[in-house]
């Protein structure tokens, strides 16, 4: 029995050498207006088709952002567990991205009851008093 190959499908990645510039992502504008509009389910899928044929950390990014959204309207639904369970593979599969799951986390968190997650940035001294106390005008 033969194996098949199956041919390399990514896309080549854009040179943007020097300019600072972010590498455009074919299709991104659809997936943020499928976010807009709170078509989560399909902004995941979508993304997630964009990562496997562009493989760059854009792409990640933007499969990220999709998760997070998703995983708020779970929360929102009342779907505690998907939402958990959810965050919890994101996390794994895309753990350089742990910043920007960073606020879902905090979310899934206290919507299971664990408040100390919640409460953590009240205690760092890290946190700008502003932020804690704004002066009111």
């Amino acid at each position: 029995m033969g194996v098949k190959y199956k041919n390399e499908t990514r896309l080549p990645r854009p040179s943007v050498h020097g300019t600072g510039a972010s590498v455009p992502i074919p299709q991104e504008e659809d997936v943020r207006a499928l976010l807009a509009k709170g078509k989560t389910k399909p902004a995941v899928e979508l993304a997630r088709e964009i990562h496997k044929r562009c493989g760059w950390p854009e792409s990640e990014a933007l499969l990220v952002d999709a998760y997070a959204a998703r995983i708020r309207s779970l929360l929102k639904t009342g779907l505690k567990e998907e939402a958990k369970a959810l965050f919890e593979l994101v996390h794994k599969r895309y753990s350089s991205a742990a910043a920007r799951l960073a606020d879902v986390g905090v979310l899934v968190s206290a919507s299971s009851g664990n408040l100390e997650e919640l409460l953590r940035p009240l205690s760092d001294p890290a946190v700008l008093p502003e932020i804690l106390c704004p002066r009111r005008v």
